[in-house]
């Protein structure tokens, strides 16, 4: 699954919001890393995450 998408984001077909969830900490970094190196007007700066077990997914749909 995870090869597929970061396929997709090295043919530079983007998605608006992208979910990341498990507790594997490194793909999800490498798949911010690869969506930062595709897109290069943003930061890993401008790249908001949030703990689902301490913020409201209210709060996380009102920011995407």
């Amino acid at each position: 699954m995870v090869n597929a998408i970061w396929k997709s984001i090295g043919e530079g077909k983007i998605e608006p919001v992208y979910l990341l969830t498990g507790v594997e900490q490194y793909l999800i970094d490498t798949t911010i890393r690869r969506i930062v190196k595709a897109m290069p007007d943003i930061d890993e700066g401008s790249v908001l995450r949030f703990d689902l077990e301490e913020t409201p997914i209210e709060a996380v749909l009102e920011e995407a």
